[in-house]
């Protein structure tokens, strides 16, 4: 997996997800990326954890806190969606972020590394923005 970044879409993972995201169109994928991370009972691989971190940057953005730094089409999917429906989904985002934290490869990789501080404060601001409802 190529990674350029803490960020949440500054990896190959991500990036893939939300093209897929872009051709589905449905909030059920959504739904469904965060639901398959949070059933996971085994250890979590790097390639899930991105893709649920990035369904939940979607959330976080559809209830109106968007980050600093969101790709262009987020904001273009998000356009005409039932932002309704998509607020149902911060409680899954939210237990999606705690099961990222627990254990998984992503978290491992980046407590090891020298740009931790940056990520875990990536991290702490999805959750921060998800917890303002």
């Amino acid at each position: 997996m190529g990674v350029w970044g803490v960020g949440v879409f500054e990896n190959d993972d991500a990036m893939d997800w939300l093209y897929q995201l872009l051709e589905n169109g449905d909030i059920t994928f959504l739904r469904n990326t965060l639901l398959i991370l949070i059933e996971q009972k085994s250890y979590l691989e790097m390639s899930e954890c991105c893709k649920a971190l990035a369904a939940a940057e979607v959330v976080a953005s559809a209830i109106g806190s968007k980050a600093s730094v969101l790709p262009n089409q987020v904001e273009g999917w998000l356009y005409g969606k039932d932002l309704v429906e998509i607020r149902k989904l911060v409680p899954l985002a939210r237990e999606a972020m705690k099961r990222v934290q627990s254990d998984s490869e992503i978290n491992a990789l980046w407590d090891s590394s020298q740009y931790s501080m940056g990520w875990f404060g990536v991290i702490r601001d999805i959750e921060a923005r998800l917890n303002q409802i």
